[in-house]
C-alpha cells in the first residue's frame, strides 16, 4: 500500500510538471534526490500494468468503433389547399423554408464468440444560434445477441434489445418504428436453391397498456444463382383492443408486404430492380375513408451502382403509391406529404384531448403517390456526398386536403 502511494504521489507531480510546462517555458531547476530513475521505472511499469488490468482484450473480444458526421441541408415546398405551410406569412411561420442539421452518429460493436453487441448513439440537432439546438440524442441501437446453433449450412441467432425495423426489414414505405424486443434469426444456404432466411419476433408497443406487436419476414436470396431474390413480411399491430375507438383505428394493421427484385452486374455497374406489394387486412370500411377500404400499397424502383471507393456513385429512383389505411402514419418512412401542421389521420390533439378529424380535414403521413431519386459520391472513401429529391401529391382525392409537397437535401458525410 506505500509503494502504491508513493507511485500515485509521484505520478501526479509529473503530471503536475507537465501541465505547469504549458504555461511557463522554463521550470524551476527540482531536487535531484526527489524521486531516483529507478522509482521513476518502477512507476511506469505500475501503470502499464494497470492499463493491461483493464484493457478490452483481456474479456476475450473485440471492440470496434465507427461512426459518422452529417453536415446538411434540407428544403421543403409545401401546399395544401393552395395556402403555403412553411416559411415567412405561411401556415407555420416558425417551420422555414429550409433546415441545416448538424449530426454525428457513433457506433460501437463488441464480438466474443459466441456473443455479441451492437449499439449506436445518433446526436441529430439543427443548426443556428436562435434556430438551433444542441440537446438531440437518441438510442438508435443497442442489442445483445447470442448464436445457439451452428452448422454446416445453418445458423441460429437470438439478439435482445433495440434496433429500427428498417435496419433488419425491407421497405421503402414501412417499418420506421423501433423494434424494443427479442429478434429470432435462422439463416441457411441450400445448394441450388439460395440462401433463405427467416428473422421475427415480438417486440414492445406500450408496456403500460400490457401492448406488444409481432413481426416476421422470410426471404430467399440469389434463387438458384440467377440474381433473384423475393422477401415476404408480416407486421401484426392489431394486437390489443381499446376502448377508445379512435385509438383502436390508429393501431388496426395487420400489413402482409411481398418484395420482388434482380440484382446483377451490367456494364460494371451494380444494378437492382425491385418492386413490392402491400396490403393491410385489419382495415375496415370507415366514412374516414369513403366508406371504402383504403388498404393498399405498393412502389418500384431500380439503383445503379455501388459507393464504397474513392470515384464511386449510386443512383436510386422509386415510385410510391400509398392508400390512407395502407400504414400507420407512425411506423411511415416514404416520401410522405410534408404535413408540416402535425396533423392526424384519425385524431388530432386539442389541448390534451383527442378531437376527431373528418374526411376532408384527415391528414397523417399516408394518402400519397409521388416518386423520389437519390444520388451518392464519393470523393474520397470517408467523404461522401448525397443529395435526394421527392415530390408527391394525394393518392385519394375523396380522402384529406389537396396538397403539394416537395423536398430537396444535400448532406456532406465523413465516415470514420
Amino acid at each position: 500500500m506505500k509503494a502504491v502511494t508513493k507511485y500515485l504521489c509521484l505520478f501526479f507531480l509529473l503530471t503536475s510538471a507537465c501541465v505547469f510546462a504549458i504555461d511557463e517555458p522554463i521550470l524551476k531547476p527540482r531536487a535531484t534526490d526527489a524521486f531516483t530513475e529507478e522509482e521513476v521505472k518502477e512507476l511506469k511499469e505500475w501503470i502499464r500494468k494497470k492499463k493491461q488490468n483493464v484493457g478490452i482484450k483481456s474479456l476475450g473480444g473485440d471492440l470496434t468503433i465507427s461512426g459518422q458526421v452529417r453536415v446538411g441541408m434540407d428544403q421543403f415546398n409545401e401546399v395544401v389547399n393552395n395556402v403555403r405551410q412553411v416559411g415567412p406569412g405561411s401556415v407555420n411561420p416558425a417551420k422555414g423554408t429550409r433546415e441545416y442539421n448538424v449530426q454525428m452518429d457513433l457506433v460501437l460493436n463488441y464480438k466474443a464468440d459466441p456473443t455479441w453487441i451492437a449499439s449506436k448513439l445518433k446526436f441529430k440537432n439543427k443548426a443556428g444560434i436562435d434556430s438551433g439546438s444542441d440537446n438531440n440524442i437518441a438510442l438508435d441501437r443497442a442489442y445483445i445477441g447470442a448464436r445457439f446453433l451452428q452448422g454446416e449450412t445453418y445458423t441460429v441467432d437470438v439478439e435482445v434489445g433495440r434496433r429500427k425495423l428498417n435496419y433488419t426489414f425491407d421497405s421503402f414505405i414501412q417499418f420506421g418504428s423501433y423494434m424494443d424486443g427479442i429478434l429470432f434469426k435462422y439463416d441457411q444456404s441450400i445448394d441450388d436453391i439460395g440462401d433463405l432466411y427467416l428473422h421475427g419476433g415480438p417486440f414492445v408497443v406500450n408496456f403500460k397498456d400490457d401492448y406488444y406487436a409481432y413481426i416476421f419476414e422470410l426471404g430467399v436470396l440469389n434463387i438458384g444463382n440467377t440474381g433473384l431474390y423475393t422477401k415476404c413480411s408480416y407486421i401484426d399491430w392489431d394486437t390489443k383492443d381499446f376502448s377508445n375507438v379512435l385509438v383502436d383505428r390508429q393501431f388496426r394493421f395487420k400489413n402482409t408486404q411481398l418484395l420482388l427484385g434482380y440484382k446483377d452486374i451490367w456494364l460494371d455497374k451494380v444494378v437492382t430492380l425491385y418492386t413490392a406489394g402491400l396490403i393491410n387486412t385489419a382495415a375496415h370500411r370507415l366514412e374516414i375513408t369513403n366508406n371504402k377500404k383504403a388498404n393498399i400499397a405498393w412502389y418500384a424502383g431500380f439503383s445503379v451502382g455501388e459507393a464504397k471507393n474513392q470515384g464511386d456513385w449510386s443512383v436510386n429512383c422509386n415510385y410510391q403509391y400509398v392508400m390512407p389505411q395502407a400504414i400507420p402514419s407512425f411506423d411511415s418512412i416514404g416520401i410522405g406529404r410534408g404535413n408540416a401542421s402535425k396533423c392526424g389521420f384519425y385524431y388530432n390533439l386539442v389541448d390534451g384531448a383527442r378531437v376527431a378529424t373528418t374526411r376532408r380535414s384527415a391528414v397523417g403521413s399516408t394518402n400519397y403517390k409521388g416518386f423520389s431519386i437519390s444520388l451518392l459520391y464519393l470523393f474520397t472513401k470517408n467523404l461522401t456526398l448525397s443529395q435526394g429529391y421527392s415530390q408527391s401529391v394525394r393518392q385519394d382525392k375523396a380522402v384529406g386536403p389537396v396538397f403539394r409537397y416537395k423536398k430537396y437535401d444535400v448532406q456532406l458525410i465523413y465516415v470514420f
